[in-house]
């Protein structure tokens, strides 16, 4: 059974569209099934790479924070290493996490292009890369109102409560002690943020639009992607 679609033949323009995402996505991945997904990525890509250098020297208390944890844990399990010697990596640490920060973005959305191709075979369903990434940049649309959120939490939080990345997260890791908490059970509560299941959310909408396929079957394949990020958060986790 496939889902209702929207009208073919409607018309608007890619601004629209960024807005249209919020309010009725199926519309939008209607419009676009056959669109490149370029456009999408390189807003989002460019709006959260700016975001993030404007909110950069708030959030060294976090990056200063789990530096200092990683620091511990690594002297604790490798006794190979000195303080001194982590201490002398760090201007590398920092600047590869900043990169990381700037490019991740489209990084992920690749990927969760990639991952929903993939999950989509599971749902008797077939995508192009192409299609999975382009539906994948409109999913990720959201995160711009989670940069705006961040950047309104750092303004607003004292610099010593932001001991944490998670401390500024829309989810329950957010009101865990990152220097207590289980670092896995942390890691999957950092999956349950809003903006990350929003982002699921979309991706089954799309899926389920443009691959012809029931609601039920494109958020099941979303599902699919959600859990393959959630193992490698949690594998990280437990490093």
């Amino acid at each position: 059974m496939t889902t209702a679609q929207a009208p073919a033949n409607q018309k608007a323009g890619v601004a629209e569209d960024f807005f249209d995402i919020f309010v009725t996505p199926s519309a939008v991945y209607e419009r676009r099934r056959e669109s490149s997904p370029w456009i999408p990525l390189l807003v989002v890509s460019v709006v959260l790479g700016a975001a993030y250098l404007a909110t950069s020297g708030a959030m060294q208390p976090i990056m200063d924070a789990e530096f200092e944890r990683g620091m511990k844990a690594t002297l604790e399990s490798d006794s190979r290493y000195t303080a001194e010697q982590l201490q002398q990596g760090r201007a590398f640490a920092e600047g590869f996490g900043k990169f990381m920060f700037i490019a991740g973005t489209p990084i992920a959305i690749f990927f969760s292009g990639l991952g929903l191709m993939l999950a989509a075979k599971f749902v008797d369903a077939k995508i192009k890369l192409g299609t999975g990434v382009m539906i994948a940049a409109w999913a990720f649309v959201p995160r711009i109102i989670g940069a705006v959120a961040t950047a309104i939490q750092l303004q607003m939080m004292r610099p010593e409560s932001l001991d944490g990345m998670y401390r500024i997260a829309s989810g329950p890791a957010r009101f865990m002690d990152p220097d207590t908490a289980s670092p896995l059970l942390l890691a999957f509560a950092g999956r349950l943020d809003v903006f990350i299941l929003w982002t699921t959310l979309l991706l089954g909408i799309g899926l389920s639009v443009v691959a012809r396929i029931s609601r039920s079957s494109g958020m099941l394949a979303a599902f699919g992607v959600w859990a393959l990020g959630s193992f490698f958060a949690l594998y990280s986790g437990l490093r």
